[in-house]
């Protein structure tokens, strides 16, 4: 096999490398994310709620929670699932002999844990993330 044509192995989720970052991944979700272009796409994503041990700079120990928005996207497709990026890359390698080259984009955000530290940092997130994907996605990337 020539380099550059695995199975693009170096994409991966996070709920492979986050846990040996030590975190502790609470909770996971799909979740809709109605973009701010003109065709009005939604884009789908995981949301990871995190947490961690960690000590300020005095030691004392408290913890630290985190989440973590991510998706897969391709010359013609998105998905917030690991497995159906997998099916799309083989569908395509098989039915078409196209390489979509993969990206993986995620948006993590730490927060503490006071009242509405989490609701506030979704909001910071999807906003971001309306911003950020039309002007970074092609225009042949398909949504749904």
């Amino acid at each position: 096999m020539l380099a550059g044509q695995d199975m693009n192995t170096s994409i991966h989720r996070p709920e492979r490398c986050l846990p040996s970052q030590g975190w502790t991944i609470a909770d996971s979700q799909k979740i809709a994310i109605p973009l701010k272009d003109a065709a009005g796409h939604i884009l789908q994503v995981t949301r990871l709620h995190n947490w961690r041990p960690v000590h300020d700079k005095e030691g004392h120990p408290f913890t630290c929670y985190n989440l973590n928005y991510y998706w897969f996207v391709g010359e013609s497709d998105t998905t917030s699932s690991h497995f159906r990026r997998t099916y799309f890359d083989i569908r395509d390698r098989l039915l078409k002999g196209v390489n979509q080259r993969w990206a993986y984009v995620t948006v993590s955000v730490n927060f503490n844990n006071k009242d509405g530290a989490e609701k506030y940092a979704d909001r910071l997130i999807a906003s971001f993330i309306q911003e950020l994907v039309p002007k970074i996605h092609k225009s042949s990337v398909k949504y749904g």
